[in-house]
C-alpha cells in the first residue's frame, strides 16, 4: 500500500508519458504517494499547460512521438537549471546524457516513489 510521505504534500510534479496505460498508472501511483500532478501526454502539451510555470519535478519518457522528454527538459532547465527529473525508458541507457534518475521500465510503483525521491536529492 502507498502511504503519502509526508515530504511531498503539495509538491507539483509534471507527468509526461505518450503511453495510456504506463500514463494511468504513474499519473494514480504519484497522487497517491501525495504529491499534485500535472499530467500530459507530450512534450508540447505539458509546456502549454504550464504556461511558464515551473514543477517541482518532471516524471517523462526519454522516447516519446512528438519530441522527447530530454527536450523538454532541457527547456524547463533553462529556468530552474536543478529541476529534479525520473526519466522512464524501456530501454537500457547508453551513455544517452540524461541529467537525471533514469527508471527502466517496467518498474514497480514502489521502484517509481523511490526514483522521484532520489531525484529529489
Amino acid at each position: 500500500e502507498l502511504v503519502p510521505d509526508a515530504g511531498t504534500a503539495g509538491r507539483r510534479i509534471l507527468v509526461v508519458e505518450d503511453e495510456d496505460g504506463v500514463h494511468r498508472v504513474v499519473v494514480r501511483v504519484v497522487e497517491a504517494a501525495g504529491y499534485r500532478v500535472i499530467s500530459a501526454c507530450e512534450p508540447d502539451e505539458a509546456l502549454t499547460l504550464l504556461d511558464g510555470a515551473i514543477p517541482d519535478a518532471v516524471v517523462t519518457d526519454v522516447s516519446m512521438p512528438h519530441g522527447g522528454g530530454t527536450r523538454l527538459v532541457e527547456e524547463l532547465r533553462k529556468s530552474r537549471p536543478e529541476l529534479p527529473v525520473v526519466f522512464m525508458t524501456g530501454y537500457a541507457p547508453d551513455d544517452e546524457g540524461l541529467a537525471g534518475v533514469v527508471l527502466l521500465k517496467p518498474f514497480r510503483p514502489n521502484q517509481l516513489l523511490e526514483a522521484l525521491k532520489k531525484a529529489f536529492g
